[in-house]
């Protein structure tokens, strides 16, 4: 959330007012945006993970990730193996007597 104070066309941030002892120390250099250690869920992780999802439901022996370099291939495989998978176990519609 943003509120437009004095500040021209600068919005700042709805906190923009805590003390300092009120907000939590970071130190330099170790924050997951500097280090780039963080994961986000987007809208075509989870495309993603549905398909993926799907192959595990339908036990397909592998599959292919393909896409142009650099649009985070490997970021949504990470955090697909972080997120919790899918129960792949038979009901029991699928035991056969």
């Amino acid at each position: 959330m943003y509120v437009k104070r004095s500040y021209g066309a600068m919005a700042q941030p709805f906190f923009h007012n805590l003390q300092d002892d009120q907000r939590p120390y970071v130190p330099k250099g170790v924050h997951p945006i500097e280090t780039g250690r963080y994961l986000i869920a987007t809208n075509e992780i989870e495309r993603m993970y549905q398909t993926i999802s799907k192959w595990i439901q339908n036990r397909s022996p592998g599959g292919i990730i393909h896409g142009r370099p650099r649009i985070g291939k490997t970021r949504a495989i990470n955090y697909l193996l972080v997120v919790p998978v899918v129960s792949c176990r038979p009901t029991n519609k699928h035991i056969m007597t």
